[in-house]
């Protein structure tokens, strides 16, 4: 679920609120008194997200795939 910044016209703080896109405009709606603000977008876990250093069983796979193709562009370490 998305998080929202909003700035609170009463105390003058940030709070962050979550809730789904399609609620939004119902949230602000019955908070009148919030403002949305823009901020720097938040970075998950690289692992959940899928984002990790290859294994290196994969490069001697890319080598060996090089040796069976030699006008092959591939590079490998």
């Amino acid at each position: 679920m998305p998080t929202y910044n909003f700035l609170n016209s009463e105390t003058n703080q940030v709070e962050t609120h979550f809730c789904k896109m399609s609620e939004l405009d119902d949230f602000k709606t019955n908070n009148p008194h919030l403002k949305q603000t823009l901020s720097t977008p938040s970075f998950g876990d690289s692992v959940r997200m899928g984002v990790t250093k290859t294994p290196d069983s994969f490069n001697s796979l890319l080598k060996n795939m090089k040796k069976s193709y030699p006008d092959s562009t591939i590079k490998t370490r």
